[in-house]
């Protein structure tokens, strides 16, 4: 939610000194984007929580799948509904937004995942002695 806000934030901005760099659907695409990112939250939340480390993978594999794949559904749909002169500048924003999203969910999931990784090294050292 902060990260959104902040994200629509620096758009304004740049909205206000060069909106030629801004498609005028940017904020569609981001609510999108963060609808998305939600999406992958909770079912990687899922996976994390549950005791079969298999699940994490999975749900994770499966999130990811998901979202690329809506990800170029949407794509495909602007690209053949509208003119093609909005083409270069619509699939620009919103991979860069894609991107954006990407790296903090990675961020975040490592974040979350580092207790895991601290309490399985400890265990795997006592194993050891």
């Amino acid at each position: 939610m902060i990260l959104t806000l902040t994200l629509l934030g620096v758009i304004g901005v740049l909205w206000g000194y060069a909106p030629a760099l801004i498609h005028e659907h940017i904020l569609y695409i981001v609510c999108y984007q963060a609808c998305l990112a939600l999406l992958t939250y909770v079912m990687v939340g899922r996976g994390i929580d549950s005791k079969d480390p298999y699940d994490f993978y999975n749900n994770f594999m499966g999130a990811t799948t998901i979202r690329l794949i809506l990800s170029a559904v949407v794509l495909l749909v602007y690209i053949v509904n509208t003119e093609k002169s909005h083409h270069l500048l619509f699939a620009m924003t919103f991979f860069v937004l894609y991107i954006f999203y990407t790296v903090f969910e990675i961020i975040t999931l490592l974040y979350k995942l580092r207790p895991n990784s601290e309490t399985k090294t400890e265990q795997n050292e006592k194993s050891i002695l």
